[in-house]
Formats: C-alpha cells, sequence, structure tokens
C-alpha cells in the first residue's frame, strides 16, 4: 500500500512538472542590448512581458560587460530593440 501511495505520488509530482514546462502562456522576448558600443541579443522567457525583458536582459549583459559594476550598468539601459511573441 506505502508503495502505490509512493507511486501515484511521483506520477502526481511529474504530471505537474510536466504541465508547467508545457504551459504556453509564456512570453518570449528577443531583447538586443548595446553597451560600451557592443550590441548583443538574446531570449528571455517568463509569465510576463516585464519579467521576459529582464529574462532576455540578463544573458544579453552577461556577454556585453565585464565584473559586476559593468553588468549592472548594462541591465540599468535601455533594451535597444525589443520582440516578444506569446502570452494571453
Amino acid at each position: 500500500m506505502q508503495k502505490l501511495l509512493t507511486l501515484l505520488g511521483v506520477v502526481g509530482f511529474l504530471a505537474l512538472v510536466i504541465w508547467q514546462l508545457t504551459d504556453h502562456r509564456q512570453v518570449d522576448c528577443n531583447v538586443c542590448m548595446e553597451f560600451k558600443g557592443q550590441t548583443h541579443c538574446a531570449l528571455g522567457s517568463a509569465p510576463t512581458r516585464e519579467e521576459a525583458i529582464r529574462s532576455g536582459q540578463t544573458p544579453a549583459c552577461s556577454m556585453l560587460a565585464s565584473g559586476v559594476t559593468e553588468s549592472f550598468q548594462c541591465s540599468a539601459t535601455p533594451p535597444i530593440s525589443v520582440t516578444c511573441e506569446g502570452g494571453d
């Protein structure tokens, strides 16, 4: 009986994970950043447009900035272009 309950718990958990991963209400944004004369674009995905933009800014800035201070400066810079798809 305990094995059956454990198995049902694992199956339920896996079903929840799969459902979360296939939830298509995500917003995908291609975010292009310019910092110190260089440009880099990255894709960000999140439930809202604002979060998706931030999610794209972070990896784009990591390719452009060197060190923590520059990373903060780059992240505070508005993107030069944002293209988003998806959502409600």
